[in-house]
């Protein structure tokens, strides 16, 4: 007699659990994420503030990181909560922005939804601030979930592109 045990062909079930699991490895390659962050500091003028912004590939890693100019196609627009900043976050083929943190953390003059957010106008994100919190010397970091691989995602180069961007 053999020691041979049958094997059962996979039912239903394992098959779609395994082509769940290797749906799930294949579209995490699909996306990822960068990271924005904005300095502002106290204008000359006392009035206000002047935001720069690093683009940054790793959120830990400065190396692979550059800088824009300073208010780089920041524009103002009042509206129904009065006087805004709206700068580009140059995250072109993004799904979401969000907020990660800010410094000073215990500024209660800019908070996240009220004073400052991530919005998205057709299809560019750009960061938002207004209130009080237009006159706060302060740092934000601003992460991007791409929709893209980050081989397709040469963000320096789809700006230069589009003529958006100045080194």
């Amino acid at each position: 007699m053999s020691d041979i045990i049958p094997i059962k062909p996979p039912d239903m079930q394992s098959y779609l659990l395994i082509s769940a699991l290797i749906a799930t490895v294949f579209a995490q390659g699909g996306h990822h994420h960068e990271y924005r962050r904005y300095e502002c500091t106290k204008k000359p003028s006392g009035n206000g503030t002047d935001c720069t912004l690093f683009l940054k590939k790793k959120r830990d890693d400065d190396s692979q990181e550059f800088r824009a100019a300073t208010n780089q196609e920041c524009f103002e627009e009042t509206g129904t909560t009065g006087r805004a900043v709206i700068c580009p976050l140059y995250c072109p083929e993004t799904g979401a922005a969000y907020s990660i943190w800010k410094t000073p953390s215990n500024n209660h003059k800019c908070t996240n939804l009220g004073t400052y957010r991530s919005i998205n106008r057709n299809g560019d994100w750009y960061f938002w601030r207004t209130g009080e919190c237009l006159d706060q010397e302060m740092t934000f970091e601003i992460g991007c979930h791409f929709l893209i691989p980050s081989a397709q995602a040469d963000v320096e180069q789809i700006l230069k592109k589009r003529r958006k961007f100045r080194l």
